[in-house]
């Protein structure tokens, strides 16, 4: 950073011996990264096809707060057609927080209640629980 700032000449400051070779490495890497980061999503879409909806950043947000139900809510009516959000509800302080999920919220406001189930830390467990629950309250 010294030598760009007592160079002010872009074309100068890059001409260094073995920076092209660095960034072509460091181009191979990222790709590489890229390349781990794509399977990986697709293995999460593998487990839950419904996150086919989302796009790469909405399912990354989703599974970085899965143990934290809250910011998912934003992105459930782009999984499921007609539900808005769910109601949860929280017991437990910090790291003991338990959330449970207990009624279904459609776009009219009408809520559905489910029977409630614990939010587990793998964001695909507990959404196959959101589908089974969802399904067997509206057959009652």
């Amino acid at each position: 950073m010294e030598r760009i700032n007592k160079t002010k000449n872009c074309e100068q400051c890059l001409i260094v011996k073995g920076f092209l070779n660095l960034l072509y490495d460091l181009n191979k890497k990222f790709e590489q990264i890229q390349k781990n980061l794509n399977q990986f999503l697709e293995a999460k879409r593998g487990q839950f096809p419904r996150f086919y909806f989302l796009s790469n950043d909405d399912l990354l947000e989703i599974i970085g707060q899965s143990k934290d139900p809250e910011p998912i809510l934003q992105h459930i009516k782009k999984m499921f057609e007609g539900v808005a959000t769910l109601k949860i509800q929280e017991t437990g302080r910090g790291n003991t927080k338990i959330y449970e999920i207990t009624h279904l919220i459609g776009n009219d406001k009408e809520m559905v209640e489910i029977k409630f189930f614990q939010v587990d830390p793998k964001v695909e467990t507990w959404l196959k629980k959101l589908v089974n629950e969802m399904r067997d309250s509206l057959k009652r």
